[in-house]
C-alpha cells in the first residue's frame, strides 16, 4: 500500500482535508490553499510566508518520493 502524501504539500493537505480534518456534517469541497497545510514553525515576514511553505512543501514531497520509489530492477 502507498503511503499518503505529507500534509506539508498540496496534494497532501487536500487528501487530510478529505480524509479526516474536516466535519462530515459541514463539509464542503475547496481548491487548494495553504490554510490546509500545518502551520510554519517558525516565525516569518509574511512577504516571506508562502515562500518558507513551498520550500517545506518541495523537501517534505522530496521525502516522500525517495521513500515510496521502487528500487531498481535487477
Amino acid at each position: 500500500m502507498l503511503a499518503p502524501p505529507p500534509a506539508e504539500t498540496a496534494i497532501g493537505a487536500l487528501l487530510s482535508h478529505i480524509t479526516g480534518g474536516a466535519a462530515a456534517e459541514t463539509f464542503q469541497p475547496m481548491n487548494v490553499n495553504f490554510g490546509l497545510m500545518p502551520p510554519i514553525a517558525e516565525r516569518t515576514r509574511k512577504a516571506d510566508r508562502k515562500k518558507a511553505y513551498t520550500d517545506r512543501a518541495r523537501q517534505a514531497l522530496a521525502r516522500w518520493l525517495e521513500a515510496v520509489r521502487e528500487p531498481e530492477p535487477a
